[in-house]
């Protein structure tokens, strides 16, 4: 009888993983957003009552907003960082990275990711966070190459949410690639004995 009864418990919990899996893609800020100006826009036009309108006007820009600013934000954002550089394997870089702002933008909650395919394993995609980005910002990131060999750095990506995080716009910067040379870590050599030729 135990065993009956822990068999059901397992497919309930089960059932119950399986619908949260299968709900997760449509749980989200947007959806939240969307739904009620749905909701708020059909209880006003049943009820009449101006205020609830306003309610669904509200979530509608609110929608529109955080789709718009994002562009805003990332308008006019341009990155330099040094073209060539060299580092020992296992030995953590540090990568210099100079963002500038060209012209008006927002230029808010900006994520900075790069590309290092000779990092070591879940560190290949550093991320840089710059809350606001004023005239010229500089900024870096540190990480562990493992790889030796010549390798290409890039291109940065460039991604914002603003304001509310509900709709991420990410673009390639241009000219933002670069080349890093990854040698052999060095070592003290403590003694070499040389033998005589007979």
């Amino acid at each position: 009888m135990a065993e009956t009864d822990n068999s059901v418990f397992d497919a309930k919990l089960d059932l119950g993983t399986a619908l949260k899996t299968r709900l997760r893609p449509y749980i989200s800020i947007r959806n939240f957003l969307v739904l009620f100006a749905i909701l708020f826009f059909l209880i006003a036009w049943n009820r009449g009552v101006a205020l609830i309108y306003v309610m669904s006007a509200l979530m509608t820009g609110v929608l529109v907003v955080s789709y718009i600013a994002p562009y805003l934000s990332m308008r006019g954002v341009a990155a330099t960082r040094e073209s060539y550089f060299v580092v020992a394997a296992g030995e953590v870089a540090d990568v210099a990275l100079t963002l500038q702002r060209s012209g008006p933008g927002w230029c808010r909650m900006l994520e900075v990711t790069d590309n290092v395919p000779c990092a070591v394993e879940g560190s290949r995609r550093p991320l840089v966070y710059v809350p606001k980005l004023h005239d010229t910002t500089h900024t870096s990131y540190q990480v562990e190459m493992n790889w030796r060999g010549l390798h290409r750095l890039g291109p940065l990506e460039l991604c914002s949410g603003f304001p509310l995080g509900v709709h991420q716009v990410r673009r390639v910067l241009a000219d933002s690639r670069a080349k890093v040379l990854v040698y052999p870590t060095p070592f003290k050599i403590g003694h070499i004995r040389f033998d005589r030729a007979g």
